[in-house]
């Protein structure tokens, strides 16, 4: 219970009462309904705070550098991302080499790209084949093209952007990886797996 004629309540400048009519456990000793009256007005105090202060993801990233939230806030998309042997095909290409080239990758898509810079015109992911193996009976599925089969308007991602921007896209979009791009060029990828 909260307890506004307390010694400390009587020093201090301002006296919050969290104080709660009874317990939501059915044990009385039990303090359910307190704790979280707590811990709801603590966050209200730091959120509080943190506004009054001005105080942002870099400033957080400055006190926290080692801990995985503070390297999401410092790392930037380029500095993780895959550039090396990025599983890549063209508009042509045959539905069995996009296969092998998914195969070469762990990261479960073909980018299909547009020479000769490399401008990324969609991308192909594992659930594009197996939703396309079902449609189509064995014969007809092998006689498609990347084309056939791409996503248009793949999420992308540029490198100077900070990983957790990135780790937020992969979450709200429900997918494993992001293109990174530059000028529409296909320049890496950054994968879940990749952001810790």
């Amino acid at each position: 219970m909260g307890l506004t004629n307390s010694t400390l309540a009587q020093h201090a400048d301002a006296v919050l009462d969290v104080g709660v009519e009874r317990e939501a456990s059915p044990i009385a000793a039990v303090p359910m309904a307190s704790t979280t009256a707590a811990l709801v007005m603590g966050d209200a105090l730091s959120a509080a705070l943190l506004t009054l202060k001005e105080f942002d993801e870099m400033s957080f990233a400055q006190l926290h550098p080692g801990g995985s939230l503070g390297r999401k806030l410092v790392t930037t998309v380029g500095e993780e991302m895959a550039q090396k042997a990025l599983p890549i095909a063209r508009r042509e290409t045959d539905v069995k080499k996009v296969l092998v080239e998914m195969s070469k990758s762990v990261f479960g898509l073909v980018v299909i790209v547009d020479p000769p810079h490399q401008q990324i015109a969609g991308v192909i992911t594992d659930g594009d084949l197996r939703r396309s193996l079902n449609q189509h009976p064995s014969h007809s599925f092998f006689e498609q093209t990347a084309k056939d089969l791409m996503t248009t308007h793949p999420k992308t991602i540029t490198a100077d952007q900070p990983l957790w921007e990135a780790d937020q896209m992969l979450l709200q979009h429900k997918i494993t990886s992001l293109l990174v791009e530059q000028e529409g060029r296909l320049i890496g990828i950054i994968a879940k797996h990749q952001i810790k």
